[in-house]
């Protein structure tokens, strides 16, 4: 495992255009596109291991259709969780997750309106067979249709619902910093570094599938049109916790990114914990549908 913590640079191929006075009588067979195949997976207590794949499985539009999960590095492994999107005008409309079972582990659903995602109501069969509402995502824009703040309504089955206001600064094309607050009070102070590569998960998958698929509210691969470098989380209050998570990226010289090294360390006052997951990419060439 490397030890540095600072990002990789990136061997990056330039890429010549055509005018369209330049164009053959004759035109050239359709090029080839790359898609993200999937990836192999592992962490820290088995980085000598093969890990596990991820399989991405595409529709026809190149949107993601499934992305199969399978216990161990091969398809001819368990498969640990399937993961189905639907979609409407191009949108992730529906998220579900199965776990080997007729009916869906968990559930997203997700409102669009000219364009943009609006909410998100996230629904779970833990502990019951029967799906139950736990959470409620809301999204908001400026006139430039840069997202500004997300609303999370978090509804335990057990307890009184909590509502976290997080509000987003934007540096360009990237979020920079974000604050959280609970009760008006602020509980999170973050922090967003990123390399000059472009963001290849944007690149490769459509329709926002990166920013949709994760339990989190917002998926880190959508807050930067660069691929990020680190992430910073400042707890405030009697905790006083900072957790680090470092990213380092390294590319083959055809400018697909090979391997993705996540590092995460979180500090207190009298303690202190590390993990690291190391991911490897695949990609393969589709004729254009």
């Amino acid at each position: 495992m490397k030890n540095s913590l600072t990002c990789l640079a990136a061997i990056v191929l330039l890429a010549s255009c055509t005018s369209s006075d330049d164009v053959p009588a004759t035109p050239e067979t359709p090029k080839e596109s790359w898609y993200l195949y999937g990836w192999q997976e592992r962490d820290l207590d088995d980085m000598t291991g093969p890990g596990n794949l991820s399989k991405i499985i595409y529709n026809t539009d190149s949107t993601v259709d499934k992305v199969v999960h399978y216990d161990g590095p091969a398809e001819t492994d368990f498969m640990g969780a399937i993961d189905d999107a639907a979609y409407s005008d191009g949108r992730i409309v529906k998220y579900d997750t199965y776990l080997g079972n007729v009916s869906p582990y968990s559930t997203v659903e997700y409102e669009h309106k000219e364009g943009r995602l609006m909410r998100a109501k996230h629904f779970a069969s833990f502990p019951g067979p029967a799906l139950a509402l736990e959470r409620i995502d809301s999204f908001f824009y400026n006139n430039a249709g840069k997202l500004t703040s997300h609303i999370e309504h978090k509804l335990p089955k057990d307890a009184a619902p909590v509502r976290t206001l997080t509000e987003f600064t934007w540096t360009g094309e990237n979020v920079t910093s974000a604050k959280s607050y609970r009760d008006a009070k602020l509980v999170y102070n973050y922090t967003f570094e990123y390399t000059a590569q472009e963001n290849f998960y944007a690149k490769y998958l459509k329709a926002d599938y990166m920013l949709l698929s994760g339990s989190q509210p917002i998926q880190d691969v959508h807050y930067q049109s660069r691929n990020l470098c680190s992430k910073r989380i400042n707890f405030v209050g009697d905790l006083k916790m900072t957790d680090t998570m470092y990213f380092q990226y390294s590319f083959a010289e055809n400018g697909f990114p090979q391997t993705l090294e996540q590092k995460y360390i979180s500090k207190n006052a009298n303690d202190g914990s590390y993990w690291a997951r190391h991911k490897t990419f695949g990609f393969r060439k589709h004729l254009p549908q």
